[in-house]
């Protein structure tokens, strides 16, 4: 079993902006560049989903995958 000291542990933040900024700099650190496009793509479906209001818009997201 792998043990890792208390350097390599890294805390994830609670709010919003500190989880996005923690997010891309472990992408940026690990360079998992595929990573961006795919929570670019979930961020703006989760913005559209919100703005939209949902019943109107379900459908068509349904449809759509």
């Amino acid at each position: 079993m792998e043990t890792e000291d208390a350097k390599t542990v890294r805390e994830i933040p609670r709010t919003l902006s500190g989880f996005t900024f923690f997010l891309l700099k472990e992408i940026w650190r690990q360079k998992k560049w595929f990573l961006l496009p795919l929570w670019i793509l979930l961020a703006a479906l989760a913005l559209v989903i919100v703005l939209g209001g949902g019943s109107s818009l379900l459908p068509v997201i349904y449809i759509a995958f």
